[in-house]
């Protein structure tokens, strides 16, 4: 959420599709960038965002716009929430509880024990991670200072579809070198471990337990409407045309929202802005929209409809989509882990005086990679640092130097990882 009016920045729950599938050729590119290049341009290559979870083997799946929850618990439900899904249920709400009407909600639904049954995480459930930032603004000597509220969730989880070849060399890099950061803005953006396993697709999709079987889907990324006459119609009939051209079938009813998606990402897809190299925004059907088919796809068509996705922009991680798993049963509350800080670790004075002696010269971004490669193994963080003072430019090596040989030996350290963490976080407040 941009800053508007305010001074704290919130992230979305998500990871987009476009974000992972990043990633993922990246780690494939490694290997060979002539196979990461051919899975780019494979028709049957698509991610989807990963979502969080709370443990590994669950695949969620974005809540529905239609997915209801009662703003208070009720004694008639054992203090529980009432939960509806309104394209699901039938619902009078004239027997609705005084007090406690039924209201949107965002987040995810996952099954999470061995009778399948449908679970609602609410995005103000996730814990999340509040930290302080500050930045110069240009022409002023004092600090603009404002907050960043991210995900603190553990765990997430997803899936993609790219040929086979592709998926076992990417399994195998993955084991070599699972760490990964996401964003350019690795600052304020998360890193951590991430791996992957072939699978098929009866063993990723949750099952769909209410009556529409392959008839009901739910919209994990922007769709894009680009194109389209927006004159006096609403965002269903648009979704139902987008639906119908993209060869899913007609659809019966639908509930849709439209959003501006603004064009940050600066590489070679999508239209341009005048003389800049910015892709130009686009209006799109937002995740969570719903849809329900009047007839339903075969098991047979299914995977490829999943694949091929809605609309265009697929390269861009636009137009995934899932089959609706069903109503919730309940809200999913998970427990927080309290953190106990010790008092005898000296890592954060340790830090600062790195900071101090590299004489502000490093960016985060180089920071960032010393510790990825440390959270690795010592050696491969030795040959990074290595690599800075034989094969870099004199100019970079010039950057290293002041703190070389105290890096070699805080790299040797169990906490090695958690000083390096700070040392970044302080190269924040750098001009």
């Amino acid at each position: 959420i941009p800053l508007v009016g305010t001074n704290v920045m919130k992230s979305g729950f998500s990871i987009p599709s476009s974000a992972v599938q990043g990633v993922l050729l990246h780690s494939l590119n490694n290997r060979s960038e002539d196979l990461a290049s051919a899975c780019f341009n494979n028709k049957d290559f698509r991610t989807w965002p990963l979502l969080p979870v709370t443990e590994s083997r669950y695949v969620p799946c974005r809540l529905s716009s239609t997915h209801k929850i009662s703003k208070l618990p009720l004694t008639e439900l054992n203090g529980k929430h009432k939960l509806i899904d309104l394209f699901i249920s039938e619902y009078d709400w004239r027997s609705v509880s005084k007090g406690s009407p039924l209201k949107g909600c965002d987040g995810v639904l996952f099954s999470s024990n061995d009778n399948d049954e449908i679970h609602l995480w609410r995005s103000s459930d996730m814990p999340r991670l509040i930290s302080a930032h500050s930045v110069h603004e240009s022409n002023e000597r004092e600090k603009n200072f404002f907050t960043v509220e991210s995900m603190a969730v553990k765990k997430y989880s997803g899936f993609c579809s790219m040929p086979e070849s592709a998926a076992i060399t990417l399994v195998e890099s993955l084991k070599e070198n699972p760490y990964v950061a996401f964003g350019k803005s690795r600052s304020i953006r998360g890193g951590g471990k991430i791996s992957a396993k072939i699978l098929k697709l009866e063993e990723i999709i949750i099952p769909q337990k209410h009556n529409y079987k392959n008839r009901l889907f739910i919209l994990q990324s922007p769709v894009s409407a680009s194109g389209r006459d927006f004159d006096n119609r609403s965002a269903e009939e648009i979704l139902t045309e987008i639906v119908l051209e993209s060869g899913w079938g007609e659809v019966e009813k639908s509930s849709a929202s439209i959003t501006v998606l603004f064009g940050w990402n600066r590489h070679k897809h999508g239209r341009r802005i005048s003389d800049t190299n910015r892709l130009q925004s686009m209006p799109v059907i937002v995740p969570g929209s719903v849809f329900l088919l009047k007839k339903a796809v075969t098991d047979a068509d299914l995977e490829k409809l999943l694949i091929k996705g809605l609309s265009d922009g697929k390269e861009q991680g636009l137009g995934a989509v899932l089959p609706h798993p069903g109503e919730a049963v309940d809200r999913f509350l998970s427990e927080n882990d309290i953190i106990e800080l010790s008092s005898n670790k000296n890592y954060a004075e340790r830090a600062f005086s790195i900071y101090t002696k590299s004489e502000k010269l490093l960016s985060r971004s180089q920071i960032a990679s010393l510790m990825t490669q440390r959270m690795i193994g010592y050696k491969e963080a030795l040959d990074y640092l290595d690599k800075q003072k034989y094969d870099r430019p004199k100019k970079i090596w010039d950057r290293w130097n002041p703190v070389f040989e105290d890096l070699k030996n805080e790299l040797l350290k169990e906490d090695a990882v958690e000083m390096l963490q700070v040392w970044h976080d302080l190269s924040a407040e750098r001009k």
